[in-house]
């Protein structure tokens, strides 16, 4: 079900740099349009805003790493652009699809490392990634997606509980959000 909103809807350019995945920066391409109010602005390496490369985080590699930008953060919340990697699926050399459901779970990898980041700061190792444990009121408007290409991925923390964080997500492309739901994350000692 389309909600109608956008992605842009009361946004404000940004010229930051983003985090890749693999910790290098991006190219000037790869600087995203907009970012919403309320998402400070990502500093630069070794500024007091900076974030680790996401494969220091997160355990998922190759074909399953869908998250492969995080472009800003702020204590409650964060946004990142994610894509599918054609390796995921076989493909013919024609269009390759993928199941929508893929979306949510590159809301999860940006979630569980929104909600990794207070460890991470602490100095905590790895065993205290935050991992997917629910997924609840997820629609989403789109039956398949296309492998490599990116989308733009939301979350905000709305709660949390001891080591439970709960989320509010939403991805979109080209200005169109299709998937809304709401996840929680556990996170580690």
């Amino acid at each position: 079900m389309h909600r109608g909103a956008t992605a842009n809807e009361g946004t404000s350019e940004v010229d930051e740099e983003a985090t890749r995945a693999d910790g290098s920066e991006p190219g000037a391409r790869d600087v995203p349009d907009a970012v919403r109010p309320g998402l400070e602005r990502v500093e630069e390496a070794g500024g007091p805003g900076e974030l680790p490369p996401i494969q220091e985080i997160l355990p998922h590699r190759r074909a399953m790493l869908f998250l492969e930008a995080v472009l800003a953060s702020t204590e409650d919340r964060a946004h990142g652009r994610a894509r599918i990697p054609a390796a995921l699926c076989a493909s013919d050399g024609a269009r390759s699809l993928v199941p929508s459901t893929l979306a949510m779970e590159m809301a999860a990898q940006l979630a569980a490392y929104h909600a990794s980041l207070p460890a991470w700061r602490k100095g905590a190792d790895a065993r205290d990634r935050g991992f997917l444990v629910r997924l609840t009121n997820c629609e989403c408007s789109r039956s398949t997606l296309e492998v490599e290409v990116s989308f733009d991925v939301r979350v905000e923390l709305t709660g949390s509980m001891s080591r439970l964080a709960m989320y509010k997500v939403v991805v979109g492309q080209d200005g169109e959000e299709f998937l809304h739901g709401q996840l929680n994350i556990m996170s580690g000692g």
